[in-house]
């Protein structure tokens, strides 16, 4: 292999004397999109509590559970716990994977403790009653 082909070959890079360098480990699709997922479900998650909260300070009267807003960000929330599920199962799949497993991980952690939260809340919400 001549300099112009080694010009041209972005594989791996020549430190010098025909060595190379090692390939550096990267984190795979799997894992990068668990922890996306885990980013932005918790900011929509977040997004859609804090609606909630000034929904429920806007009104006088008690909140009907049949307000269609009130059905809306209920379904939001599930929609939340759904994404948060792809999310912890695309994570393992990421740690299953040979690359770096540190997104994964992050992934499975932060969608888990979405999970939790929204488990949570609407726990307390249930134990509050009408």
């Amino acid at each position: 292999m001549g300099w112009r082909d080694r010009r041209n070959d972005d594989s791996d890079a020549d430190i010098g004397l025909g060595r190379r360098a090692a390939p550096t480990p990267g984190s795979s699709g799997w894992s990068m999109a668990s922890f996306v997922i885990a980013l932005l479900n918790g900011l929509f998650l977040f997004g859609v509590f804090f609606v909630a909260v000034l929904m429920n300070l806007d009104q006088n009267a008690p909140i009907n559970d049949n307000d269609p807003k009130m059905v809306v960000l209920g379904f939001a929330f599930l929609a939340g716990m759904a994404f948060a599920i792809l999310g912890v199962i695309l994570g393992f799949v990421g740690v299953g994977q040979k690359s770096g497993t540190v997104f994964a991980v992050l992934g499975i952690v932060f969608n888990g403790l979405i999970l939790v939260s929204v488990v949570g809340l609407i726990g307390v919400g249930l134990a509050m009653g009408p």
